[in-house]
């Protein structure tokens, strides 16, 4: 939302507009899958996310909170993201397609555009005018708050520990800072929201913090039911299964449909309301916001733990059910206690698959050969042998924060398989590995020269509903 609000200032400003093709402002943007993309997806698509791209989001955001591209190379691995899907070109048919990456792009744009750092542009066009004193893009300063909320991980004994994401916060990378980078406070949020319902209020008296807010709020891609994607928002009515549908809380719903409509949809026997919002997590910290413009309304939650659903999700579902008096009242702790256990039995779905799959009949071939890096998607992945262990292990760019030990998995006709993925629901936990959530992303798949049988490559479904990714061994 910030983001969005960002280009809206540009635009109004007259350097921008929401229909400028992307690769007007960052010229490297030019998606090798389809050439399309590129000449003519706009601001507006990236926004609405609708450019087609895929979401390399494992691959930017690799495991243990570790950021493995940084904003030189970020192009070019959005360059190589997948295009396409069963049916063909998404772009062509304008598929509303989830994409943190395509937004990250928007963020260089108006660092190019503006001449600033996307962080410094925020800063002083944004939480400085309206007097967010704790709202900061990126690391500027929050080591010495203390009054800092840290992401934990709740393990099975109860116990809780920290989630290292500071390199998802670095400052430097702005392509990092607009999907995921921002830190707010529940009262800087409300000023924010104030603001914008404010300049709803009084269009064409807009603040200058707030610009185009009738196109930033304006439906641009069907997501469902009553249900739209705007720019950096989305919106529907009240009842609907809708509301609070960009969180994680989903796996009530999917269990049992029928059952969620009938038990847990907010205001089934009240007045329709329209709310706008968006909901958004990394590991370890979770943020829901919404406004209700009829009645010049607003809810906002954050929460810093995220392990059995998305707490912020269900804190907004029960102020907006208190707020509006809705009919007939839903039991919001029932429908937590049925996703915290949907949560907790997925992991322990995943590593049923894991263990499905798993043969180590074969003999583990000779290790040596598959040491080596393998460059891909305009990264490296550096597989080696821990001389402590002696066992196979990889980083992604020499990052020592991204290493994995690689255990030996099974063998069939094409590839000699290892997987990395976490075998105990703490660890998965603990190092941030959420987006991790199935099996066969943990896998690499190594693959040998027909003519010399020495391995040349190893293949990624870091995305398990689009195509592997292939990296080459070059060394």
């Amino acid at each position: 939302m910030f983001l969005a609000a960002a280009v809206g200032i540009l635009v109004d400003k007259g350097v921008m507009s929401w229909d400028d093709p992307i690769q007007k402002h960052v010229p490297d943007f030019n998606p090798l899958g389809d050439p399309e993309i590129g000449e003519r997806a706009t601001i507006r698509n990236a926004l609405s996310h609708t450019t087609g791209l895929g979401r390399p989001q494992t691959v930017a955001w690799g495991p243990n909170g570790c950021a493995v591209v940084d904003e030189s190379s970020f192009v070019q691995l959005l360059n190589h993201a997948q295009t396409e899907d069963q049916e063909g070109p998404r772009f062509r048919r304008k598929q509303y397609y989830y994409s943190n990456q395509a937004y990250a792009v928007v963020a260089l744009a108006v660092q190019n555009v503006s001449g600033s750092r996307y962080s410094d542009f925020l800063e002083e066009n944004i939480f400085k005018p309206l007097g967010m004193h704790d709202t900061v893009a990126g690391d500027r300063g929050i080591e010495a708050c203390r009054n800092k909320a840290h992401g934990y991980a709740k393990l099975q004994d109860g116990s809780f520990t920290k989630i290292d994401t500071t390199s998802w916060t670095d400052g430097k990378n702005s392509p990092n800072l607009a999907p995921a980078g921002i830190r707010s406070s529940v009262k800087d949020m409300l000023i924010w929201l104030a603001a914008l319902l404010d300049s709803q209020r009084n269009e064409g008296v807009e603040n200058k913090a707030i610009r185009g807010l009738s196109s930033i709020w304006k439906a641009q891609a069907d997501i469902g039911p009553d249900l739209a994607y705007c720019l950096g928002w989305y919106r529907g009515h009240l009842p609907s299964p809708g509301f609070g549908g960009i969180s994680i809380n989903y796996r009530t719903f999917s269990h049992d449909p029928e059952s969620y409509l009938g038990k847990y949809v907010i205001g089934r026997d009240s007045p329709r309301k329209t709310f706008i919002g968006h909901s958004g997590n990394i590991a370890g910290f979770a943020c829901s916001t919404y406004v209700f413009p009829e009645t010049s309304s607003a809810v906002v939650a954050m929460a810093n733990g995220l392990d059995l659903g998305d707490a912020a999700d269900f804190a907004v579902k029960l102020f907006t059910q208190a707020l509006f008096d809705s009919k007939p009242a839903v039991d919001i702790v029932e429908l937590a206690k049925q996703e915290a256990t949907h949560h907790e039995r997925f992991f322990e779905g995943m590593l049923l698959d894991w263990l499905k799959f798993r043969d180590v009949g074969p003999r583990e071939p000779d290790i040596e050969n598959f040491v080596g890096t393998y460059e891909g998607f305009s990264i490296r992945i550096n597989v080696f042998i821990r001389e402590e262990t002696g066992r196979l292990a990889f980083n992604f760019n020499s990052l020592e924060k991204s290493e994995c030990d690689l255990e030996f998995y099974c063998k069939d006709d094409e590839f000699e398989i290892y997987s990395f993925m976490p075998l105990k629901r703490d660890e998965w936990l603990s190092r941030g590995m959420m987006d991790w959530d199935n099996y066969a992303v943990g896998l690499f798949y190594f693959t040998r020269d027909e003519d010399t049988g020495e391995v040349d490559a190893l293949c990624w479904l870091y995305e398990p509903v689009e195509p592997m990714a292939w990296f080459m061994k070059s060394n």
